[in-house]
């Protein structure tokens, strides 16, 4: 039997994977805002936060080590870390805010850094669900 040698970037093969990810599981199926937002985060992703991003998976996932046999779960997975990332809750607020969410209208929580998707005439109704839910300790005066 013939081998061939090689030498790979292990990073470049997550990327690889998490790539994929966005493409066969979120672009399409999603509002654009989830699918802009992934495809920014990864496009800004450094090494460094890449390893510290796989640190986490694998202590949560108590793995010794990353091997991609089953790359659709891994990139799941990561995913759902990624999702918690502050840095990419931003992205996807900032693309609701610019139209991209379920309806293309909504608003946002300043004080929570939130945004609620609505539709068109109901932008009322859904401040006045915000404020039932989050600020019930404001008294009127």
């Amino acid at each position: 039997m013939k081998t061939v040698e090689f030498t790979y970037d292990p990073l470049a093969l997550v990327r690889i994977v998490l790539q994929r990810h966005v493409e066969e599981y979120i672009q399409g199926k999603f509002y654009k805002a989830k699918q802009f937002a992934c495809y920014e985060y990864l496009s800004k992703l450094s090494d460094e936060s890449l390893e510290n991003l796989l640190r986490e998976y694998t202590r949560r996932h108590n793995l010794e080590f990353i091997t991609l046999e089953n790359w659709k779960q891994d990139g799941e997975l990561i995913f759902e870390i990624i999702f918690e990332q502050e840095v990419y809750r931003q992205l996807e607020i900032d693309f609701k805010k610019r139209g991209f969410g379920a309806t293309g209208l909504g608003v946002l929580d300043v004080g929570n850094n939130v945004f609620y998707d609505c539709e068109f005439v109901q932008h009322w109704s859904t401040i006045q669900h915000i404020v039932e839910k989050s600020y019930r300790d404001m008294r009127r005066h």
